[in-house]
């Protein structure tokens, strides 16, 4: 995946690696299905109908707290992730 993303944004023309994207957030679909949303969703979901605002914005303003918030307590499984996809953990944080 992450290889795919890096070709697909420096070779705009790359369908296989816009192809594997696309399977990629597929598959993220359905692992949040079975995580019930997800933290960012849920809370998303409630805002913007309380607020009457767009569900995308809601995500975009609480994503950035709901990762703080995970940093804390699955810091070592963001290192993996961060590790795997082969970017410095030390400068996501």
């Amino acid at each position: 995946m992450s290889n795919a993303l890096r070709r697909a944004v420096n070779y705009l023309l790359d369908l296989q690696a816009h192809e594997s994207i696309a399977y990629a957030q597929f598959l993220a679909g359905m692992a949040f299905n079975n995580a019930s949303q997800g933290y960012v969703q849920t809370l998303a979901w409630q805002v913007s109908h309380f607020y009457h605002q767009p569900l995308t914005i809601c995500n975009a303003v609480l994503l950035p707290q709901v990762q703080a918030f995970n940093l804390k307590v699955v810091a070592k499984k963001l290192k993996n992730i961060a590790g795997a996809m082969e970017w410095a953990f030390d400068l996501l944080i």
